[in-house]
């Protein structure tokens, strides 16, 4: 099973204290995560408040709901998703939850949110992401490379296409040609494949997603968008496939 890559990890950095500080106080920040989501429901927000949610949504501890991404890109990104109307979103490495968020109100039946981690408390606030009427939620724990999950993956999609999918798991050059090699086959033709992650410049080794943008654009097979606030920045950066149809 490969290494959760330092960055994706919401624990990295922490200290034991602070991990059982986080314990301690989970029924509080439960409390606080479902009141801000009910709050969020009744507002009913345009797409530019619901991505400043998704960056922020004001939760704490073990149930923190944050994106780690630039917002302009992001809300470019789900600008194009929010004009596909899909029914199916598949997310792969859902960090601290702040995408799938976005997705459980762009997407019209289905968003399936699958980690490396086991986010057996998580799971508990991601399937109430979405608004009343929304998409059902459902919580995917695995390596994306093996067999079993990829199998489990195939089961819940019950032989629907996926409208758009979003790779942020496993950064690493093989890891990102093999969940492309994988999961794209999924997607629907016309429907759209995000990769994160892909300016040259990045805090991590182990980040090489920007490997595999330039390999794909050296092809010249697909059609390509790239939303990128700055090429000079340190990390992000999120480059768009258009699947063949």
């Amino acid at each position: 099973m490969p290494t959760i890559p330092a960055h994706d990890m919401p624990g990295y950095g922490l200290g034991r204290r602070v991990m059982v500080a986080r314990w301690l106080t989970a029924w509080r920040d439960w409390s606080r995560a479902c009141q801000r989501l009910t709050a969020l429901h009744q507002e009913a927000p345009e797409l530019e408040t619901l991505v400043d949610r998704a960056l922020e949504l004001g939760t704490h501890g073990l149930f923190e709901v944050r994106a780690s991404q630039v917002r302009s890109e992001i809300l470019a990104l789900a600008q194009q998703v929010a004009a596909l109307e899909p029914q199916v979103i598949v997310e792969i490495g859902v960090y601290k939850g702040g995408t799938g968020l976005l997705w459980s109100h762009l997407a019209r039946s289905l968003v399936l949110l699958c980690d490396l981690r086991s986010l057996h408390l998580e799971s508990h606030l991601l399937r109430r992401f979405p608004p009343p009427g929304g998409p059902r939620v459902e919580v995917l724990r695995g390596d994306s490379h093996a067999p079993i999950f990829q199998a489990s993956l195939r089961q819940q999609l019950q032989g629907r296409h996926i409208d758009f999918l979003f790779l942020d798991g496993d950064h690493s050059l093989d890891g990102i040609r093999q969940d492309f090699a994988d999961f794209a086959p999924l997607v629907r033709p016309g429907g759209l494949i995000a990769c994160h992650d892909i300016v040259p410049r990045q805090p991590f080794p182990t980040t090489q997603v920007h490997r595999f943008w330039e390999d794909l654009k050296a092809e010249g097979k697909y059609e390509l968008t790239e939303y990128v606030e700055d090429w000079q920045q340190v990390g992000y950066g999120i480059g768009v496939i258009h699947w063949p149809g």
